[in-house]
């Protein structure tokens, strides 16, 4: 599917590899495994150190075991290609990596004191913004703390208010008879203002719809059950499905999925979507070379429209974590954290945004590359101030749940079913498969 467009290096990962250990504290020495889902060749606005050939991660590593001549650094890239592989076979073999820094659908069992270190006891973790620390704090330890915040917002075509003559409300004032009155003078002139995108169910993009009058699917990392059975919920439901039935978005919200969004977005046939930076980045280019869209246009991220008895709508994603396994040895737990210390270090962090990661750290403004162009400082602003939506990515048992929820969510949208007779349905059948 096109909405993970997060450009992974795919390798082979070696059966036969054999795994660094840890010396004895008495050497005073330690070799350290990082784990990663990949690494990145420098960006030109960054430069690649003088006679340096290896690539970012490599690069850190380096200036790491420089810093600190006592320590070893082995770097595992994961194949993605086979998902938890490289991770489980570490893991069966009693050599589990240092140092992780992966999706977060992979740490949903380790986050717990006989495995992770507690990050607080080492790391300033203020820096971190306080409700992505929470995501990950259990029983008062921070056990991960997130690295890239790829986060979903409401993509605006800048260039369509112009042309009607609209201008952007505050976002306090981003209300959903806000949008109402946006809708109509777009469908004045035959723009529809979104797409709703239920053919696969109630995924996180149009989750954002649906939780935008105060709904949740978890509260406080608590994955036993879900939450969503509630008016706020069913509120924001009542509202999305609105959209459609006023013909204000495609009138087949059961056909359209991620893939209808950025295309209709990134040809500019439509004012907004929920999407990730990358969709629209790398989707208009192609647009215009295929002649969909005769010119490039100036567009931002907002959050979707909320109702009027909230102050923000949560915004949609997903992390990539940084974890460190805890060990008996003190002093490699001192280690591991410094190196984790050192991932996040104001040169690191910069060199990492300007590749496109969303760093989690309150008020970071990338300087250069990828992350400083407008649209991405948009959306850093947007994941900075709004409220991460929680739709259980550590859940390995999520994509069943969206799978069971689907045709119940058609029903919905075709009329056959109110909202609450939805979310009563919903809970049920998420609650059977949590248990």
């Amino acid at each position: 599917m096109k909405r993970l467009f997060i450009f992974l290096i795919v390798l082979v990962f070696m059966t036969g590899m054999v795994f660094a250990t840890g010396q004895p504290e008495e050497t005073g020495r330690y070799d350290l495994t990082w784990e990663l889902s990949g690494d990145d060749d420098f960006y030109e606005d960054i430069g690649r150190p003088e006679g340096w050939k290896g690539k970012i991660k490599e690069w850190q590593a380096e200036q790491f075991m420089q810093a600190n001549p006592n320590v070893n650094i082995t770097i595992i890239l994961r194949d993605v290609s086979q998902g938890s592989m490289t991770l489980d076979s570490m893991m069966a073999a009693g050599k589990p990596p240092d140092v992780m820094v992966d999706a977060q659908w992979l740490f949903a069992k380790y986050l717990v004191p006989e495995f992770a270190l507690p990050l607080e006891e080492y790391i300033d973790v203020s820096r971190f913004q306080d409700d992505l620390v929470d995501m990950y704090t259990r029983d008062g330890h921070v056990y991960a703390l997130v690295h890239n915040n790829i986060t979903i917002g409401f993509a605006a075509n800048l260039d369509m208010l112009e042309t009607i003559g609209y201008a952007l409300p505050s976002q306090s004032e981003w209300v959903w008879d806000e949008f109402d009155r946006l809708s109509e003078k777009l469908k004045a002139v035959n723009i529809n203002s979104t797409v709703i995108m239920t053919q696969p169910g109630l995924f996180s993009w149009p989750q954002m719809w649906a939780q935008s009058a105060g709904g949740t699917m978890f509260e406080n990392n608590d994955y036993s059950k879900v939450t969503m059975n509630t008016p706020e919920y069913a509120e924001g439901l009542r509202y999305m499905k609105s959209l459609v039935d006023r013909g204000y978005t495609d009138p087949r919200p059961n056909e359209c999925n991620d893939d209808t969004g950025i295309e209709n977005f990134a040809a500019g046939k439509i004012f907004g979507a929920t999407l990730q930076t990358g969709h629209v980045s790398g989707w208009v280019p192609q647009m215009l070379e295929s002649g969909a869209l005769e010119k490039e246009f100036k567009y931002t991220f907002l959050e979707v429209p909320h109702a009027p008895s909230v102050e923000h709508a949560a915004v949609a994603g997903y992390q990539s974590l940084a974890i460190g396994h805890r060990s008996e040895d003190e002093g490699r737990n001192k280690v591991i954290a410094k190196l984790i210390e050192h991932i996040f270090s104001q040169e690191n962090l910069d060199m990492d945004a300007s590749i496109g990661i969303v760093p989690a750290i309150k008020g970071f403004i990338p300087k250069v590359g990828r992350g400083a162009s407008p649209p991405n400082l948009e959306m850093l602003k947007l994941s900075q101030s709004a409220p991460p939506m929680d739709t259980g990515r550590l859940l390995p048992q999520r994509k069943a749940i969206y799978r069971a929820w689907t045709p119940f969510v058609h029903e919905f949208m075709n009329g056959k079913i109110s909202a609450e007779d939805l979310l009563d349905v919903l809970e049920i059948e998420a609650n059977k498969l949590l248990k």
